[in-house]
Formats: structure tokens, C-alpha cells, sequence
């Protein structure tokens, strides 16, 4: 049993440990120490709730419907597109000072928005959730399924919230705007890079 419980533990964290679009937002809202805990929460119970429903075997409605990957690829394509182009601004504006970079909040509404947007509208969430890991928690016998999703589950809050709190602790690091310009680079990179490999998803998917 324990055996099991681990297996799905390290499994879920191989999945999930990824500077993804998920993971590359939490950490920039982590560092602003603006809605990170909240973030990290909403990016686990997502994920619990799709680890769930892969283990109860949903993920076969998901197999037998290719539109819903197909167009669900082209919508998350889109969205990390805008989303690079939003930090890549961010890089190339001046309007903000040194001392004012902290105090660049957005709105609740705007964040959970973004949050859910990112995890929803990323395909790789259903491929990694409801496919993969509900595929290999079906090979557990009795039980066994339900204790491989349990240690997923798990494995998902544990990283999460360890990345919000451990981007909270690297605030001091990004008083200047030369290491904002930084971290806004990389995310636009990551943005644009997930958005392309989501957008020849969509063109390969018939």
C-alpha cells in the first residue's frame, strides 16, 4: 500500500515538477506576494480534481472525443500568446520605477481568471491527469488505483505551495527592474514556446 501511495507520488511530481505556464505565473505572483497562496490552491485542487476523474476513468470520454484536445490546444495557444505578449511589454516599459515594481498589483477577479485559464486551457493538463496518470493507476489492483491518486494528489499540493512559498522568499531579489526584465523575459519565452508546441498540437490533430 505504501508502496503504491509513493509510486503515484514521485509519478505526480515528475508530471507536474515543470517551469510551465501554471508554475512560470505562480512564481511571478509569489515574488509580488500578491494571491500566491491562493494561486497554489486553485493550481492543486485543479489538478486533484482532474487526478480524480482520471482515476474514476474518465480520461476515456477524453481519448473518444479528439475535437475537445484539438481546439482546446488552439484556445491555450492563444492565450499563452497573449500572455508573452503582455510580459514581453512588461520588459520594454519604463513607466514603472525601481521603487514601484512591488506595488503593480491586478485584480482578484483578473488572477483567478488567469489561474484557470492557464490550467484549463492547457491540454497537456488532460493528457498528464485524466490519460496518464489515470492509465497507470488503472495497473493497481483492488484499491490500489485509489491510493497511486491519493499520492498524485498530494504531490500536487506539496509542489505548489512549495513553489509559493519559495518564490515569496526571492521578493528581496527583484527590488531592482533590471531582475524584473529578467524574470519577465524568461516567462515570455516560456509563454511563446508553449503557445507554439499547443499550436502545431492543433494543426497535427484530425
Amino acid at each position: 500500500m505504501i508502496d503504491t501511495f509513493f509510486t503515484g507520488y514521485v509519478t505526480g511530481l515528475g508530471l507536474i515538477v515543470a517551469i510551465g505556464p501554471q508554475n512560470s505565473f505562480l512564481i511571478k505572483q509569489g515574488i509580488k506576494k500578491e494571491y500566491h497562496l491562493l494561486i497554489a490552491l486553485i493550481c492543486s485542487l485543479s489538478d486533484a480534481l482532474l487526478i480524480t476523474l482520471g482515476v474514476l476513468g474518465i480520461g476515456s470520454l477524453v481519448e473518444k472525443s479528439p475535437y475537445l484536445i484539438k481546439y482546446t490546444s488552439l484556445m491555450g495557444s492563444v492565450l499563452l500568446s497573449l500572455y508573452g505578449v503582455k510580459h514581453v511589454i512588461s520588459v520594454f516599459k519604463n513607466s514603472v520605477t525601481e521603487s514601484d515594481v512591488l506595488e503593480v498589483r491586478s485584480g482578484l477577479i483578473d488572477t483567478i481568471i488567469i489561474v484557470l485559464g492557464l490550467t484549463f486551457l492547457n491540454p497537456h493538463v488532460y493528457l498528464d491527469t485524466l490519460l496518464l496518470l489515470g492509465s497507470i493507476s488503472m495497473s493497481f489492483k483492488g484499491n490500489g488505483n485509489y491510493l497511486f491518486g491519493i499520492g498524485a494528489i498530494l504531490a500536487s499540493f506539496t509542489w505548489f505551495f512549495l513553489l509559493a512559498f519559495g518564490s515569496e522568499k526571492l521578493s528581496p531579489l527583484f527590488k531592482k527592474r533590471v531582475a524584473w526584465r529578467t524574470l519577465d523575459s524568461i516567462i515570455a519565452f516560456i509563454m511563446f514556446y508553449m503557445g507554439s508546441k499547443l499550436f502545431i498540437m492543433f494543426l497535427e490533430l484530425k
